[in-house]
């Protein structure tokens, strides 16, 4: 996933929120999954690319459905499209 990808960073806002809502630490998920703490910060926080293996890995780790975090995502990513595509004027 490219980092500067609206999905990608809408992805990474979705993991942090959920892991954030459940009050997980950070620190227990990378001594589960093996993740370096780094890693597992620069993913969740959008600032390095999220492996689709990775991201199964986390979502499995804290209990979430990969597929809903995925839906999510697109969801946020079409309602903002489309809020820019209806202040854009028709050229």
């Amino acid at each position: 996933m490219d980092v500067n990808n609206p999905l990608s960073q809408s992805i990474a806002e979705q993991l942090f929120e959920q892991i954030k809502g459940k009050g997980i630490v950070l620190q227990g998920i990378a001594e589960r999954t093996g993740i370096s703490i780094g890693s597992l910060s620069r993913y969740i926080n959008g600032k390095r690319d999220l492996p689709t293996p990775i991201f199964a890995l986390i979502c499995k780790d804290v209990g979430l459905d990969a597929g809903e975090v995925l839906r999510n995502a697109l969801e946020v990513v079409a309602s903002a499209k489309q809020a820019t595509d209806q202040r854009s004027p028709c050229l």
